[in-house]
């Protein structure tokens, strides 16, 4: 699809393109760096010396495959670009980003490269990404009615997790005045001391701040383990059996 209207002659495009928010260099036809605008230049200007280079006005005239691992293989994407090309990409180890790659067309020739940088960000600040989605998921909370949730627990647990499903557990249940709490625990690969206390530790903990704890999902295995504690709150061998419960609370509260 074309594009609608027409751009103001009183607006350069240059001008356009530096009052874009992103990191925007151009290439010529041979990649070799041209123009960047000024959110570029001042992002660039602290990765340059990565590469020993002393100012960022050095990067005009280098080739794109200056900047890779494998000079090749980013000739080989160039010369077989025929639309716009996305890819994640780590810098000296130090950097991450996300580089967007548009060839810019006129009568189906090709006359310049845009590139985008997005999302930068150091290394460690993508690992420390990685580790909270990866916590987060560890201990999925499941909102099933307005004041009930479910936490579904997989695989194995350790301290770590334990430590943060009570602390997760907690604060979504204060923050959203939840009053039934249905853990789920049918998913653990693992029984043992540590996780029988947690799961207790966590439904005496739900139960002070006014709420009520379910454990279902109880395993053979899970009652010989848990025989131990002394749970004063109701357990249930399956979830089916829990979320009825559960909603026959909340239909009595209701009521």
């Amino acid at each position: 699809m074309k594009a609608l209207g027409s751009l103001p002659n009183t607006v350069p495009a240059e001008n356009i393109l530096e009052s874009i928010g992103e990191n925007i260099l151009i290439a010529d036809t041979s990649y070799n760096v041209v123009w960047m605008n000024p959110s570029a230049a001042n992002l660039l200007s602290h990765i340059v010396p990565l590469f020993g280079l002393e100012k960022v006005e050095n990067i005009l005239g280098l080739n794109m495959s200056f900047f890779h691992i494998t000079p090749s293989r980013q000739e080989n994407i160039m010369s077989s670009l025929t639309s716009t090309h996305r890819a994640r990409i780590h810098i000296k180890d130090t950097f991450v980003a996300d580089i967007i790659i548009t060839p810019v067309r006129s009568d189906n020739e090709i006359h310049a490269y845009i590139v985008m940088l997005m999302d930068v960000t150091t290394t460690a600040e993508e690992e420390w990404r990685k580790e909270r989605l990866i916590k987060a998921l560890s201990v999925p909370i499941m909102q099933i009615w307005d004041s009930a949730i479910a936490i579904p627990l997989f695989g194995d647990f350790d301290l770590d997790r334990g430590e943060l499903l009570l602390n997760r557990v907690l604060q979504y249940t204060v923050e959203h005045r939840i009053k039934y709490v249905l853990v789920d625990v049918s998913g653990l690969t693992e029984w043992n001391n540590e996780t029988g206390s947690y799961i207790k530790k966590l439904g005496d903990t739900v139960r002070i701040i006014g709420a009520e704890c379910y454990i279902a999902g109880i395993s053979p295995e899970a009652a010989i383990s848990f025989s131990q504690f002394d749970f004063n709150y109701p357990t249930f061998a399956s979830i089916q059996t829990g979320l009825l419960k559960v909603l026959e609370n909340e239909n009595k509260s209701l009521g």
